[in-house]
């Protein structure tokens, strides 16, 4: 397999850079495929998940049971989300406990 080239420093020819997460959903809706995707999702840093709440109207949520040092962590889910899915707590196969929740607005 070849090194990735500055061109296409992913190495695959049908991913954009964007500068912002506005930018990045108007790459998203512009898609050249026939038709545009209908859900676009956004995996963060810090700014980018402070940037990307205001354009969503659906939030996937996996919370973890333990306590994590760390200085970047997603928002919390304020008011304006109403929990619409939450498949309850599971344990993974080393034992931590985590959830998936989806929230609306």
């Amino acid at each position: 397999m070849e090194p990735p080239s500055a061109a296409q420093p992913y190495g695959a020819d049908h991913l954009q850079r964007a500068g912002s997460v506005a930018e990045a959903l108007g790459l998203a809706a512009g898609s050249p495929e026939s038709v545009a995707p209908a859900e676009t999702w956004v995996i963060g840093g810090g700014e980018i998940y402070r940037a990307a709440p205001e354009h969503a109207v659906t939030l996937s949520v996996t919370e973890i049971d333990t306590t994590v040092g760390g200085d970047t962590y997603a928002p919390t889910v304020d008011a304006m989300w109403r929990a619409a899915e939450d498949e309850g707590w599971r344990s993974s196969t080393s034992g931590l406990r985590y959830r998936i929740r989806r929230c609306t607005r």
